[in-house]
C-alpha cells in the first residue's frame, strides 16, 4: 500500500484536524459532534464558513456544538439546517450566534411556533403542579409519587427548552436548494411527507455524504409522530429517492452511520410494518387489537427501542384510516 508523503499528511491534519474535544472527522471538512445525548449533529467547514445540521436536544447542547466548531475553526457559522421540528433536533438552536441563517422545510416554522407556545406555558404549568404536590403532601394523600414525577418531568422539560425562543427559519425550502460555503456546496432537500410533514435532508455533494434527519433510525426502531404528519407510505417513497443517489456515507438522524444499505434497511422495515398493519385491518382487527397482535417484525432482530413499536403500529393504522376516509 502506497504511503502518503509525511508533508502531505501534516498539511491535511492542519487543514482538517481529526477531531476536536467532542467531535471526529468523517470526511474532508465534515465533522460529527460526538458528546451529545440526542441525534447525530454534523458541521461542515468550507473556505468561507460553516454549515451545521441539527442543534442538539437543549440550549446546553447547542452551546456544546458551537464550542466544538470553535475548537476546529474560527470561520463564521453561516447556516443551521434543521431537519425537522422535533425538540431533540431543534432546541439547541437558540445557542447559535446571531447571523446564522436557519434553514428548514416548509412547515418547520409552524412546528417551532407551537413549541414556543408550549415553552411560554411551562411556568404556569409548573406553578400549578407545585401547588398540587404541596397540597397532596399536606393531606398525606395517595398518588403523591406520581404527581412528584410529573413535576420533575416539567422541570426537566423547562431545562431542555431553556429561557430563549428557538429562532424561526429565515429560509423555508420546498424542493431543493444549493448553498455555498466558498469552495464547497451544501444542498438541502425537502423530504415530506415522511417522518414528519416538515422533514428535510442535507446532501454534501463533493464527498457524497447524506444526513437523513429522522428518515433513518439506524439499528433502532423508528419513532412515529402521527400528530406531526408522519406518513409511512411517503416515508418509503422518500427513502427510495435517496437510495437512487447511492451515497457513500449516510448519517442517520439517530444511530450508527453507514452507507446506502441503511437506507434500504429502513425502507424494508417500514414496508414490513405496513404489511403487518394492513393484514391486521383485513382480518378485521381494531387499532387496539392490532397494537396488541403485532409484537415484532421480520427484519427487526437486534433493533434497539422495541418499546416504540406499538406507537408505530398505532400511527400506521391511523394513517390508513385517514387515507381511507379522505375525500
Amino acid at each position: 500500500m502506497k504511503r502518503l508523503p509525511l508533508l502531505l499528511v501534516t498539511v491535511l491534519l492542519v487543514v482538517f484536524p481529526l477531531w476536536g474535544a467532542n467531535s471526529k472527522l468523517l470526511a474532508p471538512g465534515l465533522y460529527q459532534v460526538t458528546s451529545l445525548k440526542g441525534g447525530n449533529v454534523l458541521f461542515y467547514v468550507g473556505s468561507s464558513g460553516v454549515a451545521v445540521v441539527d442543534s442538539g436536544t437543549a440550549p446546553a447542547e447547542g452551546k456544546t456544538v458551537v464550542d466544538e466548531i470553535r475548537s476546529v475553526t474560527d470561520k463564521p457559522i453561516l447556516y443551521l439546517f434543521l431537519t425537522h421540528g422535533h425538540p431533540d433536533h431543534v432546541q439547541g438552536a437558540c445557542a447559535f450566534p446571531e447571523g446564522t441563517m436557519v434553514v428548514g422545510s416548509q412547515g418547520l416554522d409552524k412546528a417551532l411556533l407551537a413549541m414556543e407556545k408550549a415553552r411560554q406555558a411551562l411556568p404556569a404549568r409548573i406553578r400549578e403542579q407545585r401547588e398540587t404536590v404541596e397540597r397532596l403532601r399536606k393531606e398525606n394523600a395517595q398518588g403523591i409519587l406520581a404527581e412528584e414525577k410529573r413535576l420533575q418531568d416539567l422541570l426537566e422539560e423547562e431545562k431542555e427548552y431553556g429561557q430563549s425562543p428557538i429562532p424561526l427559519p429565515e429560509l423555508l425550502v420546498e424542493g431543493r436548494i444549493t448553498l455555498s460555503l466558498g469552495d464547497r456546496n451544501v444542498e438541502f432537500l425537502s423530504a415530506s411527507p415522511s417522518h414528519t410533514s416538515d422533514s428535510g435532508v442535507v446532501l454534501f455533494p463533493s464527498i457524497n455524504a447524506l444526513h437523513t434527519g429522522d428518515l433513518v433510525f439506524s439499528g433502532i426502531y423508528p419513532y412515529f409522530d402521527f400528530e406531526g404528519g408522519c406518513d409511512s407510505a411517503g416515508w418509503i417513497a422518500q427513502l427510495k429517492k435517496l437510495q437512487a443517489w447511492s451515497p457513500r456515507l449516510v448519517i442517520p438522524g439517530h444511530g450508527d452511520l453507514g452507507g446506502a444499505e441503511i437506507l434500504q434497511a429502513q425502507a424494508t422495515l417500514l414496508e414490513e410494518l405496513r404489511r403487518e398493519v394492513l393484514s391486521a385491518r383485513e382480518r378485521g382487527l381494531s387499532r387496539e387489537e392490532a397494537i396488541k397482535s403485532i409484537r415484532t417484525l421480520p427484519s427487526d432482530k437486534g433493533l434497539r427501542w422495541p418499546e416504540t413499536l406499538p406507537r408505530a403500529v398505532d400511527a400506521v393504522y391511523r394513517e390508513m384510516d385517514r387515507k381511507t376516509t379522505a375525500p
